[in-house]
């Protein structure tokens, strides 16, 4: 009797483990959730992505890109912390990266018909190569083929850095087989008559319209073709001689513009408003001034260009007046609170050390209409001007040049 004894309580020690842990995956799920995801909204996710970060903003955009690239002027070198804007988009990048790779897993699972994936795979490159461009363009070689897929086991824990050359000829070969398999026929079907498997209700960038997405995959290959032209010039030129005499379809027209607008896509512009009224120190500098103004009269009659007024504005005393594009030890010093939520009653209170003229208010206070802009049909006109500048895919013309510059000039006033 004494053994059985000690052999129950043996098995019932034995069982105390299961007991515990029986029952807790239920206990411990919400009820109003759902635990699993699908294919639509990880991709409206990739989509979300799209937007910038504040960090990024503020430290790479307004205390770095704008000096470099002279679209505004930086009146005092007073945040150096880029690395917190750098690491925001490293994580951005990363963290897409692997959603992406779920898609592509979830893709390879699918228990259908692979053909009835085409146009959203299509979708799902495209979106690939805008973010990954984007950030191969900022730091040249990074982690690709491998990166993202530490889920699918630990050889990709860490991924090796992969060629910035390799990177692109892959991506333009991604955006080459999007544009010819997206079917953007009203209905399209398998060659067996099966409907495609549609992301419309989650794209947010087209709303389903698939001539669109292969306007911008078209328009893309042509950006990044034209961007390592002094590079591989043979390959780019081939790359854009195909998409021009091949008539392929691009951005073009009214409204075709791509864009991430807060107003369609029920998402609020707060960061640019924030890091440029934290930031203060942008102003309009020479460099741009010269392009829109061909004199340095304080009272704007030397504007030639109307987009003078959108995109910048007088300064306290309601004169133009661009600040220097280089920082030396004569440049006046400048302040004032041009950016600050006060004008927002107070619109002409810029203060009194506000010399030299700043952005304009509206642009970057406006958090619901003021869309960030992805590629804009301006752009894709600017780029084939260049190429027929150039003659690069194309026989060199420049009245052709001339004639797609000033339609390029002609869609960017449209669109502002």
């Amino acid at each position: 009797m004494k053994k059985i004894t000690i052999y129950l309580l043996i098995i019932t020690a034995a069982m105390l483990p299961v007991s515990c842990d029986k029952g807790f995956e239920d206990l411990n799920r919400n009820p109003f959730e759902s635990v699993e995801t699908d294919i639509g909204p990880l991709f409206n996710k990739v989509t979300a992505s799209l937007v910038l970060g504040w960090n990024e903003q503020f430290y790479v955009n307004n205390e770095a890109l704008y000096r470099y690239t002279e679209l505004g002027a930086l009146t005092q070198y007073a945040w150096p912390n880029i690395n917190i804007g750098t690491e925001e988009i490293w994580t951005n990048y990363y963290t897409t990266l692997a959603v992406i790779r779920d898609i592509e897993r979830r893709f390879r699972d699918y228990r259908g018909s692979q053909d009835e994936l085409v146009n959203a795979r299509a979708m799902l490159k495209i979106l690939l190569a805008v973010k990954t461009f984007r950030v191969t363009d900022l730091f040249g070689d990074i982690p690709f083929f491998d990166a993202g897929r530490g889920f699918e086991s630990l050889e990709y824990a860490r991924p090796k850095f992969d060629s910035q050359e390799d990177i692109y000829l892959f991506l333009l070969d991604e955006l080459e087989w999007a544009e010819e398999h997206i079917d953007a026929t009203a209905s399209p079907t398998t060659s067996a008559g099966v409907p495609l498997f549609s992301l419309a209700t989650y794209d947010n960038l087209f709303h389903g319209d698939m001539m669109r997405w292969r306007r911008f995959a078209n328009s893309l290959r042509l950006r990044y073709a034209m961007r390592m032209s002094n590079r591989l010039p043979e390959k780019a030129g081939e790359i854009i001689s195909g998409v021009v005499t091949g008539n392929k379809p691009l951005l073009t027209g009214t409204g075709n513009d791509v864009v991430m607008s807060p107003a369609a896509q029920g998402w609020q512009n707060d960061a640019v408003n924030w890091s440029f009224r934290e930031h203060g120190k942008l102003r309009m500098g020479e460099t741009i001034w010269r392009m829109l103004s061909n004199n340095d009269n304080p009272d704007g009659s030397g504007i030639f260009d109307p987009r003078a007024y959108i995109f910048f504005e007088t300064n306290n005393a309601n004169e133009w007046r661009a600040f220097p594009q280089i920082i030396t030890p004569s440049t006046p010093s400048e302040g004032g609170v041009p950016y600050q939520l006060h004008r927002d009653n107070s619109y002409s209170v810029k203060g009194l050390a506000c010399t030299f003229s700043p952005f304009n208010y509206y642009l970057i206070r406006e958090e619901k209409t003021i869309p960030e802009i992805l590629m804009t049909v301006a752009e894709v006109k600017f780029i084939l001007a260049e190429a027929y500048f150039r003659g690069i895919g194309v026989a060199q013309d420049q009245s052709m040049a001339q004639g797609l510059y000033a339609e390029g000039m002609v869609a960017s006033m449209t669109y502002w």
